[in-house]
């Protein structure tokens, strides 16, 4: 464990990953006994479906503050140009939503959308 930079600890040889914290997770178990409580709702999180219409309509229009990593600006503009169907197209807007990859996320977005030589964002 480390508080140093990446390119810090990359000098000495080491490998730097990033955890979803625990407080993050407690947020989220919290949530789930409050919509037992409030609504009646038993919530199994591993049996919800990872395809659900309704929710990848709300992603695709944009409507994702409060949703961790997915609430600035750029990120909902990419969003909305992207238009993800799938957990791989958000995995890879969180993935390439950094100074470097970001360069190519028109690039991916036009190909998702058979736009090959025209760039969407």
């Amino acid at each position: 464990m480390t508080q140093f930079e990446m390119s810090d600890i990359e000098y000495v040889g080491l490998m730097k990953f990033d955890f979803l914290g625990l407080r993050n997770l407690n947020v989220i178990g919290e949530a789930v006994t409050k919509i037992k409580v409030n609504k009646g709702i038993d919530l199994d999180l591993l049996k919800l479906d990872p395809n659900d219409k309704e929710t990848y309509d709300v992603i695709q229009s944009g409507h994702t503050v409060g949703i961790f990593q997915m609430e600035s600006e750029g990120m909902r503009r990419s969003i909305k140009t992207l238009k993800p169907q799938s957990q791989e197209d958000i995995c890879y807007l969180l993935a390439a939503y950094r100074p470097g990859p970001m360069q190519y996320i028109s690039e991916y977005v036009a190909v998702k959308h058979g736009n090959r030589n025209r760039l969407c964002i």
